[in-house]
């Protein structure tokens, strides 16, 4: 059996990040591929995908694999993640324009003329919606223990852990009670009940079930899970992309916070169960709760989410 190197890896994730980028350009060159319009108008889903998840996707089909040989999947794969459509809609816009009467007098007239609008639109599918599409359920399985494992190899993409502690933050958990006001919604309660067992655990990178340790996501997933909600083995950002989207001022107890950029990443590198009063509990190292307007949450805090069962 080959041994698959690194470099590989690296390369594969390399050209994927490559297509992105063309893509990306190919965007930006929409008013000089298509002149002449009255105005241009984007509605584009971000560019981006998680490193890990192609890795583990390309190690599932291929075992090991050569940068060389996963270049026709590469393709294929990009395709189907990314949809790029345009159209154009006219409308009919009036201008004013002064037409001598008979009696010689300037009247203001309405002209109707054309307005044309040049729409350029991208959906991004999301990289694990199409793998999921692509992999029978023994290779699903199969990816979710490289999801897991494979995150036992930071070090493959941007060079290692945050420093300072896994979440990046390299602040000690701080003591925190819940007010009894809050566990009075059953809900978040039992949420809490599960979180709580686990404060004080350290930072498993990966790691997804209590024997392992924890990960950021791997902690919210589990705590979740176990309170039948249904959310899979998934990312910081696959949690934020699964959950409905509200404002702090509407974030309860039992809701998830999100940041961005902890690590070098893209979309949500970071995820916690938020507890209200601007506290959460998260995968730190070790699992501790934080205030998420610290100097350092505070710069990195991206939204708030909630799950639905």
């Amino acid at each position: 059996m080959r041994c698959r190197g690194h470099r590989d890896i690296r390369g594969a994730e390399q050209d994927y990040k490559k297509l992105e980028k063309e893509l990306d350009k190919k965007i930006k060159r929409t008013p000089a591929d298509h002149p002449g319009y009255n105005e241009y108008q984007y509605h584009l889903d971000p560019i981006e995908h998680d490193p890990w998840q192609l890795t583990s996707f390309l190690t599932t089909l291929y075992d090991d694999y050569t940068r060389s040989e996963v270049q026709g999947k590469l393709k294929e794969t990009f395709k189907k993640q990314y949809k790029l459509t345009t159209w154009v809609e006219v409308q009919i816009r009036y201008k004013t324009v002064w037409v001598i009467s008979p009696a010689g007098i300037p009247v203001p007239t309405q002209v109707p003329y054309e307005y044309r609008i040049f729409h350029t639109k991208l959906v991004n599918r999301g990289l694990e919606v199409v793998i999921r599409e692509e992999l029978n359920n023994d290779q699903w399985k199969r990816y979710e223990i490289f999801q897991d494992t494979l995150g036992g190899r930071p070090y493959l993409f941007n060079g290692g852990l945050p420093p300072g502690g896994s979440d990046g933050s390299g602040t000690p958990g701080i003591d925190y009670q819940i007010p009894a006001e809050a566990l009075t919604d059953s809900e978040f309660a039992a949420i809490y009940k599960e979180a709580q067992k686990y404060v004080g655990t350290p930072y498993v990178w990966g790691g997804s079930t209590p024997e392992t340790g924890f990960d950021c996501s791997g902690y919210v997933c589990w705590v979740y899970n176990q309170n039948g909600y249904n959310v899979g083995r998934t990312t910081a950002n696959g949690l934020w992309n699964k959950s409905q989207h509200i404002s702090e001022a509407e974030a309860k107890p039992g809701d998830l916070v999100f940041f961005k950029g902890t690590y070098d990443t893209p979309g949500m590198s970071h995820t916690g169960i938020y507890l209200g009063n601007g506290m959460m509990v998260s995968a730190g190292d070790p699992i501790k709760y934080a205030n998420i307007h610290s100097s350092y949450w505070e710069k990195h805090l991206a939204g708030f989410g909630r799950l639905s069962k």
